[in-house]
């Protein structure tokens, strides 16, 4: 089976050395994918490209995340999808090797990896590790956490769904309404680190308050365009 990583940007050439940097010391990934969202977009194009002998396409998409990833989808034919948020660290690189495994030997459909925060702190140790069990637990990773998928589910549900924000939450709910069992999902040991940045600038707790308080609202049929802009107020990009 072929792994191909799908990683959505917006507007940020330097962004793109620097990630086929980090994902040149990955061993088993047989295809990687940027998809591209630029302000002056008319239509999907794709590029094959090369930078220090790392081969990779180029997509040229129309802005949104869920856009961006379901779009990149459709230039692939590898059976493994693995989205990777482009200012991720690992701390890792035999985490291809075990998604595949993983997916080829232990019949598992879709997953991700445990968050850490940089930089830490005791408050963001303690919101990552619970994070981790409530993926754990729900079976629902965030993107941050670095969703793997096979194409054959991915396919089955449709992708994402294109909505501004809460993509990676309801993937995971479409996933859960289509499977009748529990054992399609694993949550690897493996920590992938996310930036922390918006929780400096924006508070750890009122930052935390916020987005649960906008899970909660989504939940409870708010519009996902009305979510967006109240993420988009507190957000640090």
């Amino acid at each position: 089976m072929k792994l191909a990583v799908i990683i959505p940007i917006y507007n940020d050439d330097k962004m793109i050395e620097n990630l086929l940097t980090k994902l040149n010391n990955f061993k088993n990934i047989d295809e990687i994918i940027i998809s591209k969202a630029v302000d002056n977009f008319k239509k999907n194009e794709i590029f094959e490209k090369s930078f220090n002998n790392i081969n990779y396409k180029l997509l040229i998409s129309k802005k949104g995340r869920s856009i961006q990833m379901n779009t990149a989808v459709k230039y692939t034919d590898c059976d493994i999808l693995w989205f990777i948020h482009s200012d991720s660290e690992f701390l890792d690189y035999t985490v291809d090797g075990k998604i595949k495994n993983l997916i080829e030997k232990e019949n598992i459909e879709c997953g991700g990896l445990k968050i850490k925060f940089y930089p830490n702190s005791i408050l963001l140790s303690l919101i990552a590790c619970l994070s981790n069990l409530r993926a754990k637990i729900f079976r629902i990773c965030f993107g941050d956490q670095s969703i793997f998928v096979t194409k054959k589910l991915f396919n089955e549900i449709n992708g994402f769904r294109d909505i501004p924000i809460m993509e990676d939450l309801q993937f995971f709910i479409d996933i859960k309404n289509h499977k009748n069992n529990s054992k399609y999902f694993k949550l690897l040991n493996n920590k992938i680190i996310s930036s922390s940045r918006r929780f400096k600038k924006n508070g750890t707790l009122r930052t935390i308050f916020k987005m649960h308080k906008l899970k909660i609202m989504y939940f409870k049929g708010e519009s996902p365009d009305k979510l967006n802009e109240i993420y988009n107020n507190m957000k640090d990009r």
